[in-house]
């Protein structure tokens, strides 16, 4: 169940991402660098915490997603091919 969440939360961080990025990222990339970064987060917390709290790896993976969308969008927008 923890998957499906995860992978919700990465498509509706990455789509957000998208709206503030503009058009330097495609909407799809920007859905699939939100989801990953979710997992990359989430599972980051648990390696660092022990999987103590799930609540603060779902919001390690928020953030981390966010970051993700972010740099390509930064890097999409300077010219750089990602």
């Amino acid at each position: 169940m923890d998957i499906l969440i995860l992978i919700l939360i990465g498509a509706i961080v990455g789509f957000l991402g998208q709206l503030v990025a503009g058009r330097s990222v495609h909407w799809l990339l920007s859905i699939v660098i939100g989801i990953v970064g979710v997992f990359l987060g989430f599972y980051l917390w648990g390696a660092i915490a022990g999987g103590d709290s799930v609540v603060m790896g779902y919001v390690m993976g928020v953030v981390v997603a966010a970051l993700l969308v972010v740099l390509v969008s930064r890097m999409r927008g300077r010219g750089a091919r990602v």
